[in-house]
């Protein structure tokens, strides 16, 4: 039974999906394609709700030398929510970039892919949902003095989104062909300087606004460390919310013993304390020898029957632990050799404790790509 914190998979398509028009990639597993840009990760520039829009339309957050003035639109404050679209519009430019695309400030996206990317409901409602994410983003003004992509000492003001333009059908039909979204430059300056950070497919799925917010906080601070822990007042107050520390307390009990928040663990300590443990670091297979590549076979106890029905794939935890052991080299084509050798083993009973370990061997030493 699916956990009530988590979103449903809007999208089923078997264990695989290609978003054909943008990213070209096999599966949901390829998290190297989501990215989120640091400073929001960070810092609550999203709101958890816009409901508080009505009665205050001015919001002030500081923690030491920075500050964040968030001003609402006509229709509140953007959410947490709608930051799929920066992400989504993120990592299309983080990709072209990649391959020595020139990127800007305008971005044509396909919304079908959209919505698939970010398990958004794609039925006529879904769309109604989108023009008004869209119109908060492009509300919400920013005043603040947190640098990207190097520029240091400046003040910057803008939307969340300059603007945003669609084409309007004449039969009246909601589906939307393309999506063209000016972003700010002080975004543009964080993806021109890389100053991005992978995210789990996972993120998607996650329910609530609260839990997505914590989990991209964690995935900044934490990151591939072992762990790493924080207060509970001080969490708080990176999240952007003023509730009680007992009621935000009660949102973190929710995620203690289940792994609901992608890739971390979380746990309440004495003290007010908040642990989050990274699951990547306790994978198990580290010291197994990895299978002889030149026998295209496996050992017994690594085979799966195919009566199984499993699917060859890496999670997003395996394939950000991949990148510690081969921080210089070209993910995509370690996952695609892998793939090559994994179709004639068939699949794994722990594909990522495979994959490492074949990482390990193959990769150690030799010069990256």
């Amino acid at each position: 039974m699916r956990d009530p914190l988590l979103l449903p998979d809007r999208h089923p398509v078997g264990d695989f999906f290609v978003l054909d028009s943008l990213f070209d990639v096999s599966s949901k597993s390829d998290v190297s394609i989501l990215r989120s840009d640091i400073a929001s990760m960070e810092h609550p520039i999203f709101k958890l709700s816009s409901r508080k829009a009505d009665k205050e339309r001015l919001e002030r957050y500081e923690h030491g030398d920075f500050y964040i003035e968030l001003r609402a639109g006509p229709e509140g404050f953007a959410t947490i929510f709608d930051k799929d679209i920066w992400i989504y519009c993120i990592s299309n430019l983080i990709r072209r970039q990649n391959n020595k695309e020139a990127i800007g400030q305008t971005v044509r996206i396909t919304v079908h892919d959209l919505f698939k990317m970010t398990n958004r409901d794609p039925g006529g409602a879904g769309y109604d949902r989108l023009e008004e994410a869209l119109d908060r983003l492009a509300g919400t003004r920013v005043k603040t003095n947190i640098p990207t992509g190097g520029v240091v000492d400046e003040v910057t003001n803008f939307g969340l989104i300059e603007s945003y333009k669609y084409p309007r059908r004449k039969n009246g039909a909601k589906r939307l062909d393309y999506l063209e979204v000016v972003l700010p430059k002080w975004l543009l300056n964080a993806i021109e300087g890389e100053d991005v950070l992978t995210l789990n497919y996972g993120y998607f799925h996650l329910r609530k606004a609260i839990h997505r917010q914590i989990y991209e906080i964690v995935r900044k601070h934490c990151g591939d460390q072992e762990s790493w822990k924080i207060g509970l007042g001080l969490l708080k107050k990176k999240c952007g919310t003023t509730q009680a520390d007992k009621h935000f307390a009660s949102y973190l009990r929710e995620l203690v013993g289940k792994e609901v928040l992608p890739g971390y663990d979380v746990t309440l300590e004495r003290n007010d304390m908040v642990l989050f443990t990274n699951r990547a670091t306790k994978l198990p297979g580290n010291d197994a020898r990895p299978p002889a590549l030149s026998s295209g076979r496996l050992p017994e106890s690594m085979k799966t029957t195919a009566a199984s029905g499993n699917k060859i794939l890496i999670s997003a935890d395996g394939m950000e632990q991949a990148k510690l052991w081969a921080p210089r080299w070209d993910m995509g084509h370690v996952e695609n050799e892998y793939m090559k050798r994994a179709n004639e083993w068939g699949p794994a009973r722990n594909e990522d404790a495979r994959f490492l370990d074949w990482v390990k061997k193959v990769f150690k030493g030799n010069p990256p790509l």
